[in-house]
């Protein structure tokens, strides 16, 4: 994508920032690892291994026998929208409908991300109905970026705010009114072309 933007974009962009929702925050901190154009990160939440995430999120589903795992997964997602979505977003990842299939190649596939290279500013959206291995993986983060010196801002949602939710998916304004005034601090200054990747 940066490429892409990079060859097209009207005024080439210099002040580029990325977010990534659920995967999305294990996905864009590979990004963050690796590109130097990406000048602010914003997770909710990050993850530096996917692996161990759903290890411990889905560790007793996945012992269950794989057509009694299948039926629940497709009763999940028939049941919960947002689960349905993350179901075939993975399906589409990984070519395969089987769940545990899927989430093997997931697994083997998986790469776990060097944070330490990690040198923007970030922001990281916690919820505080989150799983307990994800908030384990953000604080760590946190404290590493905080060790460092990098400036990162680690913000909690909580139920009173009705953002509770994974990925505060109940309250999206309010993650995206963080969001936005997070950045609008970061590229005060800036007189560069701004460009929030998603």
């Amino acid at each position: 994508m940066l490429d892409w933007l990079d060859d097209h974009a009207v005024t080439k962009p210099t002040g580029i920032a990325i977010y990534g929702i659920s995967g999305g925050g294990y996905l864009t901190a590979l990004a963050a690892e690796a590109d130097p154009r990406i000048k602010a990160w914003i997770a909710a939440t990050p993850i530096y291994n996917v692996g161990e995430s759903i290890l411990y999120e889905f560790s007793a589903a996945l012992k269950a026998p794989g057509l009694l795992l299948n039926t629940f997964m497709s009763l999940t997602g028939k049941l919960n929208e947002s689960a349905a979505i993350n179901l075939d977003k993975y399906a589409w990842m990984y070519g395969d409908h089987d769940f545990r299939h899927a989430t093997g190649m997931l697994l083997d596939q998986s790469q776990v991300v060097d944070y330490t290279r990690i040198t923007c500013p970030s922001l990281f959206l916690v919820a505080e109905g989150e799983g307990v291995e994800l908030k384990r993986q953000a604080q760590e983060i946190y404290r590493n970026f905080m060790q460092r010196g990098i400036p990162v801002v680690l913000r909690e949602t909580t139920a009173v705010e009705g953002a509770d939710g994974h990925c505060q998916v109940n309250n999206l304004r309010m993650a995206h009114q963080v969001i936005f005034d997070w950045l609008d601090k970061q590229f005060v200054h800036a007189s560069e072309d701004v460009r929030l990747i998603v």
